[in-house]
């Protein structure tokens, strides 16, 4: 395999986790905006709170399942690449 090619494929393996933090931070704000009102109004300001895609997970809202569901294909699709080309997590935090 050429180093041009791994490069592009940490490249996208880093683009993909991107994705998925993005896919993640939306699907959160539309629960918090629908589904999980009650919560955001629990919360005030200042108070941090860390949400994980578990926290969506027993939602009735099928969008919100739909969400879900491909945050978990983004997860196992990040998982494969990585595997496939031993890609270390050092590599994957490192700037372009």
């Amino acid at each position: 395999m050429s180093n041009g090619y791994r490069n592009d494929v940490v490249k996208l393996s880093k683009y993909l986790i991107e994705l998925r933090h993005d896919l993640l931070c939306r699907a959160l704000n539309f629960a918090m905006d629908h589904e999980l009102s009650e919560i955001n109004t629990a919360f005030d300001e200042a108070v941090t709170f860390v949400f994980e895609l578990e926290h969506l997970e027993d939602s009735g809202d099928q969008t919100l399942q739909k969400l879900v569901d491909l945050t978990r294909e983004i997860d196992a699709t990040i998982t494969s690449i990585v595997n496939i080309h031993n890609i270390e997590d050092s590599e994957l935090e490192e700037q372009n």
